[in-house]
Parts: C-alpha cells; sequence; structure tokens
C-alpha cells in the first residue's frame, strides 16, 4: 500500500513538473505576441495579456504540494475550489489565444497558406492541452470536481475550430477539423473513465431485464415525437404523416451526412456525457439500497440534464426554454433508468437520435422548443414529462433489482488498470 501511494505520488510529481514548466512558457510566449500587437489578434491589448498571465500563473500555483496539503479551513477549501474552477476555464483558452496569434504572426512574415496553418494550429492545440489533460483531469480526486473538469476540458477541446480565431478568419470550412477534435475528445474522456475504473459502455443488455418493462419506458419517449405537430387536432389525425427535420432540399449525400452528424455530435455526446461520465460515477458513490442509490443519481444526473438546456437563455424566448427545461429532466429521467437497467447508453442514443431527427405532421423543421409555446405545446410537455417520471419512479420500485446491480456492478473494471503507465509516465 505505501508503495504503491509512493508511486502515486511520483507520477504526481513528474505531472506537475511538466504542467508547470509548460505555465511558465505561456507568460513567456504571451509577452513575447503582445508585442507584435497584430490587428484582430488575442493579444494586441493589456487585458488579453493580463488574462494569459494571471490563468498562468493560477496554473502554477496549483502545482505546488502546499496547494493540496493546506486545507484546515472552509476559506481555504473555498479559494482551493475556486483556483481549480478558474485554471479549468481559462487553460484552452490561453493555448486558444497563444497558437492563434503565433500562427497570425506566421501568416503575415511568411506568407504560409492559411489552410495548412489552420490544420497545423488545431492538431497544436490537441496536443498542448495534454499536460492539463493530465494534471487537471486524470490526478482529480474530488467526484465533483473530477466531473466538472472532464465536462469543461471535453467541450473546450471540442470547440476549438470554432473558437480558434485564426481558422475563422482565413479558412472558409473546417467540418471535417471539427470531427476530428469531437473524436479525440471522445477518446479522452473514455481514457479518463477507464482511468478512473469504469468500462466503455457495453453494447449487449443485461440479463434478466424484462422487455415489456423496457417497452413502458421506452414508449413515452416516442410519443414526445408528436410534440412537433404543434396542435392536438394535427397530432389526433389520421393519416398523420413522419417527416426527418433536415430540409429536404439539400440532397441525398448532405442528408446523410446531417444525420450522421447530429446523431454524433449531439446526441452521442450528450449521452456520453450525461449517461456514462455522470450517471456511472454518481450511482458509485451514492450508499444506500439499489433502490435508493438508483433514484438518487436519476434524479441528480437529470437535474444537470435539465440545468445543460438553460444555455439557451437569452437564444430562445424564455418559456420556450423553461419548457424545455422540464422536458429535459423528463427525459432525464426516463433516459437514466434505461441506461441503468440495460446497462447500456446505445439505447437512449438511438431513443435521443429518433426525437432530434423526427417531425410528426410538422408544417416546419424549425424545432418547437425555439419558438414561444402554445397552449398545445404547453400541455403536451407538461402531460408527456409527466407521464415520463411516474413510469421512471415505478420501474425504480416495482421492477427487479438484479439488472440495476448487473449494471452498477460490471460498470466497474475488476482491477486498478494500468493504462496511464502505458500512456505517458513510464515508472
Amino acid at each position: 500500500m505505501k508503495r504503491k501511494r509512493a508511486i502515486e505520488m511520483i507520477k504526481m510529481q513528474r505531472i506537475n513538473r511538466i504542467f508547470r514548466i509548460e505555465a511558465g512558457l505561456w507568460i513567456v510566449a504571451g509577452i513575447f505576441l503582445y508585442l507584435f500587437r497584430l490587428p484582430g489578434a488575442y493579444l494586441n491589448s493589456l487585458s488579453g495579456l493580463l488574462f494569459v498571465i494571471i490563468g498562468s500563473g493560477l496554473a502554477i500555483l496549483m502545482t505546488f504540494s502546499f496547494f493540496e496539503n493546506v486545507r484546515n479551513s472552509k476559506p481555504e477549501k473555498v479559494a482551493e475550489i475556486a483556483i481549480k474552477v478558474m485554471v479549468n476555464i481559462s487553460y484552452m483558452y490561453i493555448l486558444i489565444f497563444l497558437v492563434s496569434d503565433a500562427l497570425n504572426v506566421l501568416f503575415r512574415k511568411m506568407a504560409v497558406a492559411p489552410f495548412f496553418l489552420f490544420y497545423l494550429g488545431t492538431f497544436l492545440i490537441l496536443l498542448l492541452a495534454l499536460p492539463g489533460y493530465f494534471r487537471l483531469v486524470l490526478m482529480e480526486a474530488n467526484l465533483v470536481m473530477r466531473m466538472f473538469s472532464m465536462v469543461i476540458f471535453f467541450l473546450l477541446t471540442i470547440s476549438v475550430p470554432n473558437t480558434f480565431q485564426f481558422g475563422i478568419f482565413h479558412v472558409p470550412e473546417y467540418a471535417m477539423l471539427r470531427l476530428i477534435a469531437f473524436f479525440w475528445s471522445v477518446f479522452l474522456l473514455i481514457i479518463a473513465m477507464h482511468y478512473w475504473g469504469y468500462r466503455f459502455p457495453r453494447f449487449k443488455i443485461n440479463q434478466a431485464v424484462n422487455y415489456w418493462w423496457l417497452a413502458l419506458l421506452v414508449f413515452p419517449r416516442l410519443i414526445f415525437i408528436g410534440f412537433s405537430a404543434r396542435s392536438w387536432s394535427r397530432l389526433l389525425s389520421l393519416p398523420f404523416t413522419i417527416r426527418l427535420s433536415i430540409p429536404s432540399t439539400i440532397g441525398i449525400r448532405l442528408t446523410i451526412a446531417n444525420i450522421i452528424f447530429i446523431t454524433v455530435t449531439v446526441c452521442f455526446k450528450e449521452e456520453l456525457i450525461f449517461r456514462f461520465l455522470f450517471l456511472n460515477q454518481i450511482v458509485d458513490h451514492i450508499k444506500g439500497n439499489s433502490h435508493v442509490r438508483i433514484l438518487k443519481s436519476v434524479l441528480i444526473t437529470s437535474v444537470l440534464f435539465a440545468i445543460w438546456h438553460a444555455r439557451h437563455f437569452g437564444v430562445y424566448p424564455t418559456p420556450s426554454v423553461l419548457l424545455q427545461m422540464f422536458s429535459a429532466f423528463g427525459i432525464g429521467m426516463i433516459f437514466s433508468v434505461i441506461c441503468l437497467y440495460t446497462g447500456t447508453i446505445w439505447i437512449t442514443v438511438i431513443l435521443h437520435s429518433l426525437f432530434d431527427l423526427l417531425l410528426v405532421d410538422a408544417t416546419s423543421v424549425q424545432s418547437p422548443f425555439t419558438v414561444s409555446p402554445n397552449s398545445f405545446g404547453v400541455e403536451f410537455v407538461v402531460l408527456t414529462t409527466t407521464i415520463q417520471i411516474i413510469v421512471a419512479v415505478l420501474a425504480i420500485y416495482l421492477t427487479k433489482p438484479g439488472p440495476f446491480e448487473q449494471t452498477i456492478r460490471e460498470n466497474r473494471l475488476g482491477s486498478k488498470p494500468r493504462l496511464m503507465t502505458s500512456l505517458s509516465l513510464g515508472k
């Protein structure tokens, strides 16, 4: 036990050393790029330079032993969490600032092709972010901070091509680069879960699953597709029509590409975060009998899923966002129960994709959540979401606990993984 702890301390010291050197280089690079003050650059103002210096300084502070050891009072713990939050949020932006401005200098001084520089810069950011991934994500011991760090790193890594200023200015199309950044982020999330002791989502459904109960859980989610009808008369009239939420004028190839893109970058992404990253860890840390553990973990992840949709405030009408958040809570309940009952996230990925891609008797491809809701929208969401919540709770307490317990048991790896040894740290 002592030897194992000593090895972990050595790993932590090595990661801290690398992270400290990188953050120090950030400050030097930031000052150097500030001297150029190129038009449109991130570091052409003092505020941009101060952002880099302060963020890098806090990152360096995190690497010293006293930062982890001195936590005897509540204010010290609050200060520690605040610093970690600030570093997690600023880390990727600092890299984007520095690499973008450095490429801007190369572009102006050497006239290198912008397309090449954009791809080069994106790959540089993804690779240079690895020390932060090891220090801020993998080595985080606190459950809440660990999940927060992973989500922030995951989302910011995905958004690198979109926020990379050099590319926005000089490269008109970079969908392929966005997919590369997305799959790289997914890979790092799976590696992190493996390092923390969790398996990749299984494809096989649990034994002893009652398929009548599974059908009952799936059914409320399927009828929610009818929300796009926007009126009871249109929804209840026969025959009803089902169409894709993608405009039919773009052609078959772009339609297929859009289906794949939405399924992977929206539906799979959200299921990976909420029903894999969050749900598995939360249910593993909650104590009590299987019913209590399942209910608490389902409620927590459903609330988080609802809060996730609050990002639409200011973009869509407030009543629509509130309605969407309530709907997301019910969806979170059903999807979380399905995942824990079956032991796989792939069923919910399919259900999530069906809702995002299919419309029933719709007069427009525009999502009903993007406009002010009418009386039908409110009634339909309240009714179907209430049904979903009731069915989810009934499934938790009335079904046999065997499938739930199998999920909890088999989502954990049998022994502490040694993946990190082969990845980077050595002995």
